[in-house]
């Protein structure tokens, strides 16, 4: 098995890794009810800041995660936008740990994210707490 890396994306990068990563985000999207497009995501990757992570080894990248700061009136997390890849399991804890750093270094009370059951059991063994459930309705 290779060692995975993961990497802040440099802004001057983007439009060289993206390529490689949009077939994941473009996964991910299935589950935002329309609310994004894939141009939409990578404008705010490069026209918003939103920082832009890679896990990868020797065979190519498996993973990204696109993140940003929310901040709440006493708190301040780091929310988890997007997420998608392959081989899951093999850069979860990688990405998870560069993601804690990022957080605690810049501030952060925590990591938050939203999004389908499924993610509950990934995280489950990295103290993932459930706190409120993402609700639609129609009009």
């Amino acid at each position: 098995m290779s060692d995975i890396q993961v990497s802040l994306v440099p802004s001057e990068y983007v439009d060289t890794v993206w390529p490689q990563v949009e077939g994941y985000v473009t996964k991910a999207l299935r589950y935002v009810s329309g609310k994004y497009l894939l141009e939409d995501v990578y404008s705010l990757i490069t026209d918003f800041n939103y920082p832009l992570w890679v896990a990868f080894d020797e065979d190519g990248i498996k993973g990204a995660v696109i993140t940003r700061f929310t901040e709440y009136p006493r708190k301040k997390y780091l929310f988890l936008e997007f997420c998608g890849g392959r081989d899951g399991f093999s850069w979860k804890a990688p990405m998870l740990e560069v993601l804690r750093s990022w957080a605690k270094d810049n501030g952060c009370n925590g990591i938050e994210g939203a999004g389908r059951d499924g993610w509950q059991k990934i995280f489950e063994r990295d103290g993932y707490v459930p706190t409120l459930r993402h609700f639609e309705l129609g009009v």
